[in-house]
């Protein structure tokens, strides 16, 4: 059997990496040790593609990225604008894709990622036909050595509120821009070394119904001469994975790679570190857009965003993370709650370690 090109070498994509969405309940999901390999049992399931680059056996100092293609960065298709053939991530979509066993490793943590583009807007009722809104919701990811994906191990991917948009020829639209990679951390127990990893991508929202209002997702060349399949789309979906082996590998896909890959992180003992550079007063009455600025260094710093909370525990992105300097941001009242609100900025680099400003306090006006 011929192997499909995996990529097991150093991730260096920095700048196309965006940040990992917080869990549902505001708190990190500590890593798992994983359980010491076991010999490879006979398997149902299509047969595990194996790298094509060889691990060094000395230990990484950088994360280890598997992914349909060698390089992050040739996942340039479809997510951007143009041809769309039904590459959407909705409610009633879910993508199965299967990746090689992990290599073994100081690996301390894991995260799943996938590049999303061509968020979607909606008219506003009521209002001028020019005036729309983006249509928001979820993206979920899973992982497990089959595929089949219990409630344990869906997680949130991203909120796609913070997905680029797509152009829209009729009016112009702001956050419109190139397709991003979203990763999410998940428990280092979830992750396979002996065999195959399947991940499913889906929506839990009923508001990413069709293709009028889901993300795409993003795609990059199928290597030639690759005959083993990789890939599945399950449709008729109501909001969650397929629930069992048939539906999920029932429609095969080899047209294009799928921009879906796992992520293993060793150590990091240079993390990044975020200071003020522009910030209202604390107390200050945010009644009009303001700036919120950060002066962010480190090694590989891959981007930056904002975040707000009503209680300095529960923190919530907002908006768009910024993937290169200055790391400057116009905030919108209109986008926070009513009330005492605390602002920082958040940045991460390329293993994912992450920094903040000091929590700043504004007073949002109630909405008029």
């Amino acid at each position: 059997m011929k192997h499909f090109p995996y990529w097991i070498a150093a991730a260096v994509v920095a700048a196309a990496c965006a940040a990992p969405a917080p869990r549902r309940n505001g708190t990190a999901r500590p890593a798992v040790p994983r359980p010491a390999a076991s010999k490879p049992a006979p398997s149902k399931f299509p047969p595990a593609v194996s790298p094509s680059t060889t691990v060094q056996s000395s230990t990484p100092t950088v994360p280890l990225v598997l992914a349909p293609l060698n390089n992050l960065n040739d996942f340039t298709l479809l997510a951007n604008a143009g041809f769309d053939p039904g590459w959407r991530v909705g409610y009633d979509t879910a993508w199965v894709v299967q990746l090689p066993p992990a290599p073994a490793g100081p690996w301390k943590r894991a995260f799943l990622g996938a590049k999303l583009g061509r968020a979607k807007l909606e008219p506003v009722p009521g209002r001028p036909s020019w005036e729309k809104r983006r249509v928001k919701g979820e993206i979920d990811v899973a992982v497990a050595n089959e595929p089949l994906w219990p409630h344990s191990r869906r997680t949130l991917l991203t909120d796609v509120e913070a997905v680029p948009l797509e152009g829209d020829p009729d009016n112009a639209a702001a956050d419109v821009g190139e397709a991003r990679w979203f990763w999410t951390e998940v428990p280092l127990s979830h992750v396979s070394f002996d065999k195959p990893n399947f991940v499913a991508l889906y929506s839990p929202s009923p508001s990413m119904m069709g293709p009028d209002r889901a993300p795409v997702l993003a795609a990059g060349p199928r290597p030639p001469l690759v005959p083993d399949v990789n890939t599945w789309l399950s449709s008729g979906r109501r909001g969650q994975p397929p629930l069992g082996i048939t539906e999920a590998l029932k429609t095969p896909i080899n047209t294009y790679a799928p921009a879906v890959a796992l992520k293993l992180v060793p150590e990091n003992d240079r993390p990044p570190e975020a200071v003020w550079t522009d910030v209202p007063a604390s107390g200050e009455v945010a009644a009009k857009p303001f700036l919120l600025g950060a002066l962010v260094t480190g090694v590989d710093v891959s981007r930056a965003w904002v975040e707000f909370s009503t209680d300095t525990r529960i923190w919530k992105e907002s908006g768009r993370a910024l993937l290169a300097p200055p790391y400057v941001f116009t905030v919108k009242p209109e986008t926070l709650p009513a009330g005492e609100v605390w602002l920082r900025i958040g940045a991460a680099d390329l293993w994912e370690s992450r920094a903040y400003t000091e929590p700043r306090r504004v007073i949002v006006p109630e909405k008029r």
